[in-house]
């Protein structure tokens, strides 16, 4: 009875204790039209052929009207590993992506690197791209081997891999039979730079009798194979392919590489120089029939598309080139409708047969959030399809678009919106618009990527953050450089930057540009040695100087990043900081600092309005936090709100960049962008009435239990 009185009694004390956890929920926001797609393939689904479109976020299926968004999981039942490998520039990514995402009937396959292990992983999905499978291998991959990526092509509709050194054709739905490469000669001797690779193959057709396939050592090497027999060395070249592109009904190939395309009329044996000299960088290369026969499309790197027809003697440019260089990725026809995928303008078609080509892209929500700000009030996000602001309530994304250009920072200057687009100009909103041309260095050793900016990947020429103080503008951008104007954007000068702190930055990134008002810099360098911690660097001098004037101390979870921000516009010496430790203020310009406690163990985010600061921070269960302190004078009165995330979100999430605007929250992840209001009254510990009656139901509970023990518990 006793042991009964004593658990009844501690019960009521728990009940007492237990309070509703204070939750925050989260709504995804649609994001703005356009971004960056990965590349183009068609699906066979029911009785209709469908367009199917891998984005950083998502997979996008369309049947010609409308694009519908489908969340790509891994069977059974754990999301699939995300797709942003695609998103690498040519000269990384050194085959078309059409070559990792092949439609094959009903059948969509990936094939990508693992990012943990660099070993390749094949991925199939039946439902056009609903829900996927991890499939077996050709076979057991050796070590020198395991590394080289996987490439997909296809013939007749049977699916081929490619890898160095070996080829395989897929027979019904797993089974793999080896190609034979009898008479290619793999053998490698010192004097060679490379042992020799396969890259590409091109196996027959119904309408062509011969296989190809180009291996690559010193110099790039083509072999024929026709029927069983073995394979013919029969032509060399001197440059790297990307493809090799058959016309149909014909034995005419087409051979790309980076900057040019050859065509042989003979079955390979002779190559003719087939691209206009001096033309853009190839991208993609891809063949259909048009009503005035087979026409060969050139989507480049630059963003623009080329045609000719296979009796024509020369190129007509279809489309122009991108100022940004948001380039083609992919090409598909559909029915009389051909459609480009680019690298951040989203889908663009063509129902002329690729004379005119037009956007279509609005109900394609796959744009990247790159910066974001309040512009009139609203908030406003900087994306590489463009800058678009809120023209409603944030569940409904609608978006009204300011401009066009592929945008990496953004800032305000009074009313005038000054945006700093992927290829370096600096372009000022106001009614009417300005644009100048920042005057680049071609090489900077100093390499700047905002933590907003994560792992993405950004042209070197991008404008990463811009730092307005009255007519000072100062820019810094990915890779080429840090630029100040004292004149509102009318001249710019580069700012040099000391050969001493560039050796110490040789092993860093900058991640942190904060403007301290007049002619003072600030900088934070993360470096890229394990345990080495962020460091603060200072110039008084508009970056003709620098001093470091504080090393953050070491975190004892390894995590070095540190968030850094002015406090106040009028004291240009206040700062704050938040690290996986805490928050930390200084007064002094950052020579010293105090900490501010709090209850989170990891700051991700911090936003300051007057007094009020947000922290977004992680719990002590490891939940996404957001920390509301109403007065920074008065630190201990803190409201905190459990973020609930919609499913699919991680928790905590890989947050870029946090926007308050009073009770709205906005997060940018490299998902999307999400939208919250702060609960009205209290946090989780209660505040007035509220927290009065939390602690008079732990008092009772607890005087309640104890007294039946008392009287009971004999």
């Amino acid at each position: 009875m006793k042991r009964l009185l004593l658990l009844l009694a501690w019960g009521l004390v728990a009940l007492g204790c237990e309070s509703e956890r204070a939750v925050m929920r989260m709504h995804p926001v649609p994001l703005p039209p356009g971004g960056a797609v990965f590349t183009l393939t068609t699906v066979e689904s029911g009785a209709s052929t469908k367009l199917i479109a891998p984005t950083n976020q998502a997979i996008f299926l369309s049947d010609g009207r409308d694009w519908e968004e489908v969340q790509p999981q891994l069977l059974p039942s754990y999301r699939m590993a995300r797709l942003d490998p695609l998103r690498y520039p040519q000269r990384e990514f050194t085959f078309p992506r059409e070559r990792a995402f092949v439609g094959v009937g009903e059948r969509v396959f990936l094939a990508l690197q693992s990012s943990v292990s660099n070993h390749n992983r094949l991925w199939v999905s039946d439902d056009a791209g609903r829900t996927w499978s991890l499939m077996r291998l050709p076979e057991d991959e050796g070590d020198d081997l395991a590394s080289d990526p996987i490439r997909l092509t296809t013939s007749d509709g049977v699916l081929y891999a490619i890898q160095a050194r070996k080829v395989w054709r897929l027979e019904g739905m797993g089974d793999w039979t080896a190609v034979s490469l009898e008479g290619v000669s793999f053998d490698f001797d010192d004097a060679q730079p490379v042992p020799p690779v396969i890259r590409n193959f091109l196996p027959r057709s119904k309408t062509r009798d011969f296989d190809l396939v180009t291996v690559l050592s010193d110099q790039l090497r083509i072999y024929r194979r026709e029927a069983d027999g073995e394979w013919i060395l029969i032509s060399v070249l001197p440059d790297v392919d990307r493809q090799i592109v058959a016309i149909p009904a014909s034995r005419t190939v087409l051979l790309s590489t980076t900057n040019s395309i050859f065509r042989s009329d003979d079955d390979g044996e002779q190559w003719i120089p087939y691209w206009p000299p001096n033309g853009p960088e190839i991208e993609v290369v891809k063949v259909f029939r048009t009503p005035n026969g087979h026409s060969v499309f050139v989507g480049c790197i630059d963003g623009s598309i080329w045609r000719t027809t296979i009796s024509a003697t020369g190129w007509e440019a279809v489309r122009e080139a991108d100022p940004d260089a948001r380039g083609i990725s992919g090409f598909a026809y559909v029915g009389k409708t051909l459609y480009a995928s680019t690298l951040g303008q989203g889908v663009i078609r063509s129902t002329d047969h690729g004379a005119n080509w037009a956007d279509w892209s609005d109900s394609l929500r796959a744009s990247f959030p790159l910066d974001a700000d309040l512009v009139d009030g609203r908030f406003t996000v900087a994306t590489e399809a463009g800058v678009y602001h809120l023209a409603g309530g944030p569940k409904q994304g609608r978006w009204n678009k300011l401009h066009d250009r592929a945008t990496g920072a953004m800032a305000m200057s009074g009313k005038t919106l000054i945006s700093g687009t992927f290829s370096g100009e600096i372009m000022a909103l106001d009614g009417a618009k300005s644009t100048k041309t920042l005057p680049m260095v071609e090489e900077s050793s100093a390499t700047f990527t905002p933590q907003r900016h994560g792992e993405t990947w950004l042209p070197r020429t991008t404008v990463a953050d811009i730092s307005i103080d009255n007519d000072t503008w100062s820019v810094w951008t990915r890779h080429r450089g840090f630029y100040v104007s004292t004149d509102a954007g009318e001249n710019w000068r580069e700012v040099e930057i000391s050969d001493a702190l560039l050796r110490t930055l040789r092993a860093s990134t900058i991640t942190r540009f904060i403007s301290g008002g007049l002619d003072t810099i600030y900088i934070a360098e993360h470096s890229e040695r394990l345990g080495t911690p962020t460091q603060l660097w200072r110039s008084q001098d508009l970056g003709a100087s620098w001093t470091a004037v504080h090393s953050f101390p070491k975190s004892k979870s390894g995590d070095e990043r540190v968030i850094i921000k002015r406090t106040s516009r009028e004291d240009l010496s206040a700062l704050a900081a938040a690290d996986w430790e805490g928050l930390m203020l200084s007064k002094d310009g950052g020579a010293s600092w105090s900490d501010m406690s709090g209850p989170w163990v990891g700051a991700i985010d911090f936003t300051m309005n007057e007094k009020r600061i947000n922290v977004l921070g992680v719990s002590l269960v490891g939940t996404s936090t957001l920390y509301v302190i109403p007065d920074i004078d008065e630190p201990a009165k803190i409201r905190d709100f459990d973020l609930l995330w919609p499913e699919g979100a991680t928790d905590p999430p890989h947050t870029l960049e946090m926007l308050s605007i009073g009770r709205d929250v906005y997060i940018t992840t490299p998902q999307g962008i999400y939208y919250g209001q702060t609960p009205i009254g209290t946090g989780r510990y209660g505040e007035g009435f509220v927290g009065i009656l939390a602690f008079a139901v732990v008092a009772f509970a607890s005087a309640l239990g104890f007294a039946l023990l008392r009287i009971y518990g004999k």
